[in-house]
């Protein structure tokens, strides 16, 4: 019983670190989404997705931290971070590139890294799907 509990807490301090993390880019992608659109009166998009997105990555960290053996929390994290991650980008393109070009640099590589972290989320959301609930394949069949 011991060695659940010693195992379990490097397992929660990671799960709750990587939320703080998620977080983080949430705010970020919020605060360049504004910034990235000054004109912009009413409750900008991008703000909406990085609250929404949230809560993938706080669900994950409960999960992950409560029971850190089963994938389906550290799916949820993952899921979490590629989208807070992708709203950080896109506020960080539009920023740089839009509203001012040539203030910093990496606008267009953070465009181009933007247009493919779609696929690891959408990925470990499938692999969510086929894990749920109990974090183990439907059947023998699914193994392969």
């Amino acid at each position: 019983m011991e060695d659940c509990l010693v195992c379990a807490r490097p397992a929660s301090l990671l799960a709750w670190s990587l939320c703080g993390l998620s977080i983080a880019l949430a705010v970020a992608g919020a605060v360049l989404n504004v910034a990235g659109h000054p004109a912009s009166q009413d409750l900008d998009y991008g703000v909406v997705f990085c609250v929404t997105f949230l809560g993938f990555s706080i669900l994950g960290a409960l999960v992950a931290a409560r029971l850190p053996r089963n994938p389906i929390g550290w799916l949820l994290l993952a899921q979490g971070l590629c989208w807070e991650l992708s709203a950080a980008l896109a506020g960080y393109a539009n920023y740089v590139v839009f509203a001012r070009p040539g203030l910093l640099a990496g606008g267009r590589v953070a465009a181009w890294a933007l247009n493919w972290l779609y696929i690891p989320a959408i990925a470990a959301a499938l692999l969510c799907f086929l894990l749920f609930p109990d974090g183990r394949l439907p059947s023998l069949r699914w193994r392969v």
